[in-house]
């Protein structure tokens, strides 16, 4: 242990930074296509298909042979289907943009 001793106030400074990195984590977390397809409870060939269509968030490489997903646009993209669904109203309480 090194014996460093911080007050409240740089505490709360460590934590707020440390929640702001995470949440920026999550936004720009990768997923793979077994998750996008337990989020989305879409088929592999439905989340081709639409993404051909251009209604679906495009894929990314990460490689040679393996691509993802920007888990906040999957996000959005179930979002923006749950607006539609209610006529307009989100599922965050405000009205679609």
């Amino acid at each position: 242990m090194s014996g460093a001793v911080y007050s409240n106030n740089t505490l709360e400074n460590i934590w707020g930074s440390h929640v702001i990195l995470r949440s920026k984590l999550w936004k720009f977390k990768i997923i793979r296509l077994s998750d996008v397809k337990a989020k989305t409870g879409l088929s592999r060939s439905t989340i081709y298909l639409r993404m051909a269509e251009g209604k679906f968030p495009q894929q990314m490489s990460l490689g040679s042979r393996a691509v993802g997903w920007i888990n906040s646009e999957v996000i959005d993209w179930i979002e923006h289907r749950i607006s539609e669904s209610r006529g307009g109203v989100s599922p965050r309480g405000r009205g679609v943009t």
